[in-house]
């Protein structure tokens, strides 16, 4: 997350670098950076890939969720009343 001006401007100029740039060259580029500016970079990689993994994680529980409640309703539309407590009265005895 960016939080001020030059941060900002960081972001935009590695957001530059990483379009023009090869994966080698971005990260020999990156190395070279001040350790200032490294952390500031960890610190925007790690934000992207939290919130990529919140992203991912929500709709893996959306996907779920459907999958249960679709058993549920498989469960209610197969029984009859009638017969589910026919089954409740006979585990209670």
């Amino acid at each position: 997350m960016v939080c001020c001006e030059s941060e900002t401007k960081r972001f935009l100029l590695l957001n530059y670098l990483a379009i023009t740039m090869n994966k080698q060259e971005l990260f020999s580029a990156a190395f070279m950076l001040e350790s200032h500016d490294k952390a500031a970079l960890a610190y925007t990689l790690l934000a992207a890939l939290e919130a990529e993994t919140d992203e991912d994680t929500t709709q893996l529980w959306v996907e779920e969720s459907e999958r249960r409640f679709a058993r549920f309703q498989e469960h209610l539309q197969s029984k009859s009343a009638r017969d589910f407590f026919a089954e409740v009265r006979k585990e209670m005895e």
